[in-house]
This record gives structure tokens, C-alpha cells and sequence, in this order.
């Protein structure tokens, strides 16, 4: 059986990484060490080291761009915004997908590359399983709340990502700057 693990970041791969990319790199190492057929989709390394599995990188919209800066304010952008795609992760992704035909892709932490992941693989026919670490998958705020009017006033949001998040996201401070630089 051919797997797919796909992860924004790995450690030892990526200088950024927490439990979810861990626990994705705990599980590659077991697949492949077992020699099973993997390949890990991830964002371009920033530290090459050979590996028991394979590791390929998928382009961002982000990627060429050389300001660490603006980097991290598009990442934070997709990651929050209403409607995380990205549409050069898409492309890539069907791509590198059609080559390596795996049987089954394993989500683990994502949201760098977006929900284009899944509409690529949806496209192929491939199945997708998703472990769920955090909210982000539900709320880009990661909390599920949508009104807080104080720490006993607590609405739980049921909408999950779409066009009602917008008002959430006015909540972000990256946001607040960049609606506040567009309203100018």
C-alpha cells in the first residue's frame, strides 16, 4: 500500500514545528521503518536531511518570495482567513499527487498548505484520512467561539470556516493591521 503524510512542517526538517508535525514525523519513521511505501508532503525544508522515507516539498504562493516578513504575514493570512486555499499548493499537489499515486493520504497538521490538499486529492479519487490535533480544521481562530462577551459569556461557534468568520478574524492582530492598512 502506497501512504501519503502530508504536514506543513517536520521537525529537524523545519526550524518551526510542534506536537502534530512531531507526532507525523514519529509515525513516518515507524511506516517506513516497517518498509512500507511513504511519501511525506511538506513545505520546502529549511534543512535537508536524508531520510528513511521520502520527502517532497509542495509550492506555496508564498514560496518564491525571499522577505521572511512577508512570508509569515501571507502564512498567518491563509491560515486565518475565511476560506483557507491555496491555489499554487493545488496545482503542485495534483501534480506530485499524479505521479506518486498513492492509495491514501494521512492529514496530519496542514494548514500552511491549505484545504487544497484535500481538493486535489478529492479530484484524484484518493481517499483522505484526517487526524485532528487542534481546532484549526474548524475555526480559523482555533478556539470555536464566536462571540466572547466576557469569560462567562462565551457563544460557541457552529458555522465553522466560512463566510462568517470574517468578523472573527477582525479579532487577529495581523487582521486588525491589514484591514486597517485597506481601509486607508
Amino acid at each position: 500500500m502506497k501512504v501519503c503524510y502530508v504536514s506543513s512542517y517536520l521537525p529537524a526538517h523545519h526550524n518551526a514545528w510542534g506536537g502534530a508535525e512531531q507526532a507525523c514525523y514519529r509515525l513516518a519513521k515507524l511506516f517506513a521503518a516497517n518498509e512500507q511505501d511513504l511519501t511525506v508532503l511538506t513545505t520546502n525544508p529549511d534543512n535537508r536531511i536524508k531520510e528513511v522515507f521520502r520527502l517532497r516539498s509542495l509550492k506555496t504562493f508564498e514560496g518564491p518570495l525571499n522577505n521572511k516578513k512577508i512570508v509569515r504575514w501571507i502564512r498567518n493570512f491563509k491560515r486565518a482567513f475565511f476560506f483557507p486555499f491555496d491555489i499554487v499548493t493545488y496545482f503542485d499537489a495534483e501534480k506530485v499527487l499524479s505521479e506518486i499515486k498513492p492509495d491514501v493520504i494521512h492529514l496530519h497538521n496542514f494548514s500552511y498548505l491549505t484545504f487544497s490538499i484535500i481538493q486535489s486529492a478529492k479530484k484524484l479519487g484518493i481517499p483522505v484520512i484526517l487526524s485532528v490535533y487542534d481546532n484549526w480544521y474548524f475555526c480559523p481562530l482555533t478556539t470555536l467561539i464566536k462571540n466572547r462577551k466576557s469569560i462567562d459569556e462565551i457563544e460557541v461557534c457552529r458555522d465553522f470556516h466560512g463566510f462568517s468568520c470574517i468578523g472573527c478574524n477582525f479579532q487577529i492582530p495581523v487582521m486588525q493591521k491589514f484591514f486597517r492598512f485597506l481601509s486607508k
